[in-house]
């Protein structure tokens, strides 16, 4: 065969660069679009905002599957059967609905919840290496530091952003269009720095958390600071289980989180206490917002008893789901999981929550913070419907791939110091002496 006839293959690696480029900007781009649905809202229409954060997650896990380099975990087998079971639950729920109430938007409700316990499933049953890069640590940093930049700036005045409270210096929407997404959406990603400030051991990462904390704490909302504060409780918990952090670690975390309260503090004097009675009130059942939120869930738990238990026959009426995405009013369970007991029953929602517990499988043991922020979710949304909010899943599904990606610079530091320290000279004791010469 002539040389002209053999043609050389491309390197690899340069195909690997290509693809690097191309995944990180996608999923910059997801994450983005994850939260900045208030810009898209003013150009398209919420709706039609809804539709691009869902093709734009679409598109990712696509990409994902398309560049055959995903393996799946060891737990992918029983992610499978509990997506399976959800979704005939919820399917057998949606039908109940429609025969007894004469309402076919219980579908949309299955749909969205279907979509959102898959994301939920890929990330935690799959690994996907194109993505666990720096790309996803990068995309985290921008979107959290843009997200509390303009939080603040909306605060202050500087801009007029949609989806804020009717006073926005209180309840800022931020990038979000919504000032009930903004601070929890906002407080995944100030957790995830104290994570990658672990991992890399830089500075700059302790400093967005702090930044990123006070935007949460002085925007007052109770569901963003049950998220942080909720998420130290656990991180301090799984340290002490597991006594496997180095003590200077948690001396940073100490450190870090003494700016935040000293600005707290700061708040707290010039607003007359309005921040802390604010903190007090998320355990208060007599403040304003609990009691009757109590009140709905009571009348909630007695839906459920009167409905066949087992699955659903209020699909799609108890959710702000309906009203976002089609405007028919719907009542609310002011709390995900009583939501999810009336809309899919129990079994439905028992498979779904099941799904945190593999999404936190997913994540390497020593990441305290990711594990603490992905506990402190699930439990969060007993008293919220944070699980209704798409972004903040979606979010919060891509815990492992960041776990992952961080999990690989820590072997890499490992690996450097361990190279550093064999080029030393070898140790020898004092007054030891030097074997004889043979």
């Amino acid at each position: 065969m002539s040389d002209a006839m053999v043609r050389p293959r491309p390197a690899r690696k340069s195909y690997d660069g290509v693809y690097s480029v191309l995944f990180g900007g996608l999923l910059f781009v997801s994450v983005f679009v994850m939260g900045s649905r208030g810009l898209f809202e003013v150009v398209a229409g919420k709706a039609v905002a809804y539709v691009l954060q869902l093709a734009m997650l679409s598109l990712l896990i696509t990409a994902c599957l398309m560049s055959r380099r995903v393996s799946p975990t060891s737990w992918l087998r029983s992610i499978s059967t509990l997506l399976v079971v959800f979704a005939a639950s919820a399917l057998a729920s949606a039908i109940i609905t429609l025969e007894t109430e004469h309402v076919t938007y219980g579908f949309i409700y299955v749909f969205v919840f279907l979509y959102i316990s898959i994301i939920l499933s890929f990330f935690a049953g799959f690994r996907c290496p194109m993505i666990e890069t720096s790309s996803i640590r990068k995309s985290f940093v921008i979107m959290g530091l843009l997200l509390a930049f303009f939080g603040i700036a909306q605060q202050i005045g500087l801009v007029r952003l949609p989806g804020g409270s009717a006073v926005a210096l209180l309840r800022p929407s931020s990038l979000t269009g919504s000032y009930l997404h903004y601070p929890i959406i906002l407080a995944l990603f100030t957790l995830s720095m104290l994570q990658i400030h672990n991992a890399t051991g830089k500075w700059r990462y302790l400093a967005y958390a702090v930044f990123m904390g006070a935007a949460i704490f002085a925007s007052f909302s109770r569901s963003g600071m049950s998220i942080i504060m909720g998420s130290i409780f656990f991180f301090y918990l799984f340290y002490y289980i597991r006594q496997n952090i180095e003590v200077k670690a948690i001396m940073y975390v100490v450190a870090a989180l003494s700016v935040p309260v000293l600005i707290l503090g700061i708040v707290i004097f010039a607003q007359q206490s309005a921040v802390l009675e604010r903190i007090v009130s998320i355990v208060d059942i007599e403040s304003g917002g609990n009691s009757r939120r109590s009140e709905i869930w009571t009348s909630t738990v007695s839906v459920f008893l009167d409905g066949p238990i087992l699955l659903g026959d209020q699909t799609g009426l108890y959710t702000n789901i309906t009203d976002n995405l089609l405007g028919v009013d719907a009542a609310v369970a002011e709390s995900g999981f009583l939501q999810h007991l009336v809309n899919v029953g129990l079994i439905g929602c028992l498979s779904f929550y099941a799904l945190f517990v593999f999404v936190y499988k997913a994540i390497d043991p020593s990441h305290l913070w990711l594990r603490a922020v992905v506990m402190t979710a699930a439990l969060q949304s007993f008293i919220y419907q944070s699980i209704e909010v798409f972004p903040y899943m979606a979010i919060l599904g891509l815990m492992p791939v960041l776990s992952r990606h961080l999990a690989a610079i820590e072997q890499e530091r490992r690996r450097r110091r361990s190279a550093s320290l064999s080029l030393l000279p070898p140790f020898s004791a004092p007054g030891a002496r030097a074997a004889p010469a043979e």
